[in-house]
């Protein structure tokens, strides 16, 4: 199945624009397969490799390949695991079928971009994995904006706020030193959570004064 910012961009943007090419898989059988497949190729090499992901590179084009290593059991399911409604579209090359929420439909028709789940919901979460997830997340958010014109709506922007706050108070009570923390996305991409804490806390409380 291939899900993402490609689907998503093909079915509701003007242009296709998108970092990678985002597999997924209903079985453990047909995830070893396709592993197999562009391992034993000459025409991939492993760019990126972590728990969640193993993300390939195309020798010549460069253009990416990111094999998702949790299993969906159906593309119904697969469409409601973004972290973004908007990325609530799935093909499965099986059936040779779209399927598109109608969360993901009504995001895109008006131009928002809308949370879906995230660990940062839990409360149990870590210290240390509640930074890495807000700065990846943040970033996110800024990319996905850029990159489609879209604006939180106006319950994501409340929630967002929510995490902000949560992450001030962890910060409170957190005792290691947070200013070389660099969290790692699934294809490999490095942000800083010092430059988070910087643009999107202490800026923005700067300019409520």
């Amino acid at each position: 199945m291939i899900s993402g910012s490609f689907v998503a961009s093909l079915l509701f943007t003007d242009a296709l624009d998108y970092s990678d090419f985002d597999l997924y898989f209903s079985s453990k059988k047909d995830l070893n397969r396709a592993i197999k497949l562009l391992k034993e190729s000459n025409q991939f090499e492993l760019h990126f490799k972590s728990n969640h992901a193993l993300t390939y590179s195309h020798v010549k084009t460069k253009d990416k390949v990111q094999i998702i290593k949790k299993l969906h059991k159906t593309p119904h399911h697969l469409v409601y695991a973004h972290d973004f409604y908007n990325c609530g579209v799935a093909y499965c090359s099986k059936q040779h079928a779209f399927y598109v929420s109608q969360e993901a439909i009504k995001a895109w028709a008006n131009n928002q971009l809308v949370l879906n789940k995230t660990p940062l919901d839990s409360n149990h979460l870590p210290k240390l994995h509640f930074f890495q997830t807000i700065t990846i997340l943040s970033k996110r958010i800024e990319k996905y904006s850029s990159r489609y014109t879209l604006v939180l709506d106006e319950v994501s922007k409340a929630r967002f706020s929510d995490y902000k706050q949560k992450c001030i108070y962890l910060l409170g009570t957190y005792s290691q030193p947070t200013d070389i923390l660099e969290p790692i996305d699934y294809s490999g991409s490095i942000y800083s959570f010092a430059e988070f804490v910087y643009n999107e806390i202490y800026m923005h409380e700067l300019r409520r004064v």
